[in-house]
């Protein structure tokens, strides 16, 4: 073999390594590729993942808080309404009432005649000797006359005593016999129409 063919055959084999080198390269950088490929989305899935976990727990989180924000709001509309009711009842409902009954109750003959009806109904009813407490000024107007009226509509056949207390506005009933008592004091009469007056107004509200 000539020096013509020897150099011939060389640039055969090198051009041949040359090839398979520049396929392995290929190959081996498809391979790298691929694998950054398959790595890249697994860190997108990976992140994906992270950050719909992030967003549930902060989209969780913040309905606890606007729970609890929305728990704290209503307790203290609640509260609010509350106090200005009580407010309201104190300052204006309250001495609106009691300044009426007090004009009634300060009137001697309304009260003797209130006095006299609510007696005598009591009486009809239980049949029970009683007692009144009043104050000084409206037992000078329950004179003898008075309990003669009372006693005479049930044959004389009741007991009908009259005491009095100091700074009383209005009167109490007491049952002699059953030891009980009912008020009909300026205190208890205001409170009672309020009560009446606040169911009513709770019942046309609900409607």
């Amino acid at each position: 073999m000539n020096e013509k063919e020897n150099n011939i055959n060389l640039d055969i084999l090198i051009q041949k390594i040359k090839e398979e080198a520049v396929v392995k390269a290929e190959k081996k950088a498809k391979e790298i590729i691929e694998s950054a490929e398959k790595e890249a989305k697994k860190i997108l899935e990976n992140s994906k993942k992270e950050m719909e976990k992030i967003s549930k727990e902060t989209e969780e989180d913040c309905k606890k808080k606007k729970q609890t924000v929305d728990k704290e709001l209503e307790r203290a509309t609640r509260d609010f309404i509350i106090n200005f009711k009580q407010k309201f009842k104190n300052n204006f409902i309250i001495p609106l009432i009691k300044n009426k009954i007090e004009k009634e109750l300060e009137n001697n003959n309304n009260l003797k005649e209130i006095i006299k009806e609510i007696t005598i109904e009591y009486i009809k009813k239980t049949n029970y000797n009683i007692t009144l407490i009043v104050s000084e000024n409206i037992k000078k107007t329950l004179n003898n006359i008075f309990i003669q009226e009372i006693k005479n509509k049930f044959n004389n056949d009741i007991v009908l005593n009259i005491e009095t207390l100091v700074n009383i506005k209005g009167f109490k009933l007491i049952n002699n016999e059953q030891n009980c008592s009912f008020d009909f004091t300026l205190e208890v009469i205001t409170e009672e129409i309020f009560n009446l007056l606040d169911n009513k107004l709770a019942i046309i509200e609900k409607e």
